[in-house]
C-alpha cells in the first residue's frame, strides 16, 4: 500500500520514511509516511506524498529522441547473451 516506504528520504535526517495506517478521531483510517529518528516526529499523509510525486512526474520533460534511445538501450541490455541464458 505504501510504494514510497523505505524509498523516499526524510527531509530532517535523510533516512528512509517508515509508513503505516493511523485511525483518525472519526474512526477512519488514513496512511502516513513518517520519521522520528533523533528529531521531532515528522509525517506526510499518503495522499499528499502521492500527489507531490504525481505533480513532480508531470513536470518532467524529455527530449524527442529520449524514447528511441530508451528503447534501443533496453533492447541492447536485455537481448544480450547473459540475460537470454538466465531464463
Amino acid at each position: 500500500d505504501f510504494i514510497f516506504k523505505n524509498v523516499v528520504l526524510c527531509s530532517q535526517c535523510g533516512k528512509p520514511f517508515s509508513a503505516s495506517f493511523s485511525k483518525g478521531k472519526s474512526g477512519n483510517r488514513f496512511g502516513l509516511y513518517h520519521c522520528s529518528r533523533k528529531h521531532k516526529y515528522y509525517a506526510v499523509s499518503k495522499k499528499d506524498m502521492e500527489l507531490a510525486y504525481n505533480n513532480f512526474l508531470a513536470k518532467i520533460k524529455f527530449k524527442d529522441n529520449f524514447w528511441l534511445f530508451l528503447d534501443q538501450e533496453t533492447d541492447r541490455k536485455f537481448n544480450c547473451k547473459h540475460y537470454r541464458n538466465r531464463a
